[in-house]
């Protein structure tokens, strides 16, 4: 199986910032945005994008069911 590598561009603090709030939006609130300014790949841009579209949404489905469950 060949893995996929993130590759960031840069060492701007800006760009870390926003890669790193990217994750926080998945992990935190399940939303998703494309992840194309941080890889140079475009099968890894690809692949990538489809795997955090899917966590993304298994997370909502948990907020979801953590929200059923409060009520």
């Amino acid at each position: 199986e060949k893995g996929c590598q993130l590759v960031l561009h840069g060492t701007s603090s800006s760009l870390e910032d926003s890669f790193h709030q990217l994750f926080l939006n998945i992990l935190l609130l399940g939303e998703s945005n494309l992840i194309s300014p941080f890889l140079t790949n475009a099968f890894e841009e690809d692949s990538v994008n489809n795997f955090l579209n899917e966590l993304s949404h298994s997370r909502r489905f948990w907020l979801r069911i953590e929200e059923i469950l409060a009520d």
